[in-house]
């Protein structure tokens, strides 16, 4: 009796890790910048998850056609309908005229247990539309297919030369809802040369083990382009520009850089002056 109950136990945990392998749209998936996660599973014919940003999460719900997933995020009364096609190692969300790619760190969501239906509109009962071009409503599009984060340059020279030279840490890890079989985890080191290049290593990780059998996985990368002092809701940060097309920023400000070590949500950051390896 007991030898089934381990077998039927290998088959569920092998089709459901073959069932994420597959479906592009199932797993833990993080921005580029390391600032962002989503978790989605799949329900019946629906998608559900949880968007992570700043240490608040919001539900989100989503339907797939074809190559594409279109879903709402759920934020206080109101939503953000987004659209969501896939990449090489992870996928693309567009919404309100931006796009921002998110990476594959882990196939397993960590929310298999969790009932988000509590948090979608009680005051419908339709799931979320696909969203077809020609009967769409006019409204601007994005000048490309790449993120547009950017922000306004600052004339702010002492607080370029405290981050020329430097190194950024940012580590995300499991929230605190998670199994504690189930771990996953992203590591980005930032290095803002003083020429104004950067450049950045991702390295994320998921082990999720049970009694018997356990999975563990690892996904790379690596990006560049350039640096500057920005300006964002009237603080000095480091924005950044991938050669990629990619725009972003980071919360890094001057106080924050004299703290050397901040937190944001489930992400810490250390700033080291002075480690930038550079060529």
């Amino acid at each position: 009796m007991k030898v089934n109950t381990i077998i039927l136990i290998v088959y569920f945990l092998s089709f459901t890790q073959l069932q994420a392998q597959n479906d592009p749209f199932i797993g833990t998936f993080v921005n580029t910048s390391g600032s962002t996660t989503m978790r989605l599973k799949k329900v019946a014919n629906e998608y559900h998850g949880l968007f992570q940003f700043s240490g608040s999460n919001f539900a989100l719900r989503a339907v797939r056609s074809g190559n594409q997933l279109n879903g709402e995020v759920y934020a206080g009364q109101g939503k953000i309908v987004f659209v969501a096609t896939p990449l090489q190692g992870g996928f693309r969300i567009s919404a309100n005229g931006e796009q921002s790619d998110f990476i594959l760190y882990s196939t397993d969501h960590e929310i298999q247990s969790m009932d988000l239906t509590a948090s979608f509109p009680q005051t419908s009962n339709n799931t979320p539309q696909t969203q077809n071009p020609s009967t769409q409503p006019s409204q601007p599009q994005p000048k490309s297919n790449v993120t547009d984060n950017s922000v306004p340059k600052s004339n702010n020279a002492a607080f370029k030369q405290v981050v020329a030279g430097s190194q950024m840490m940012v580590y995300s890890k499991s929230p605190r809802y998670s199994s504690r079989k189930s771990r996953s985890s992203t590591l980005i080191f930032i290095h803002f040369c003083p020429n104004g290049r950067f450049h950045l290593t991702y390295d994320a990780s998921y082990a999720v083990s049970t009694d018997d059998i356990g999975s563990y996985g690892v996904n790379k990368a690596a990006h560049q382009g350039t640096w500057y002092i920005g300006k964002k809701d009237g603080y000095d940060v480091v924005g950044v520009n991938f050669d990629n097309g990619n725009k972003s920023f980071y919360w890094l400000t001057p106080a924050r850089a004299q703290q050397k070590s901040f937190r944001l949500g489930n992400t810490k950051y250390t700033f080291m002056p002075g480690k930038a390896v550079c060529k």
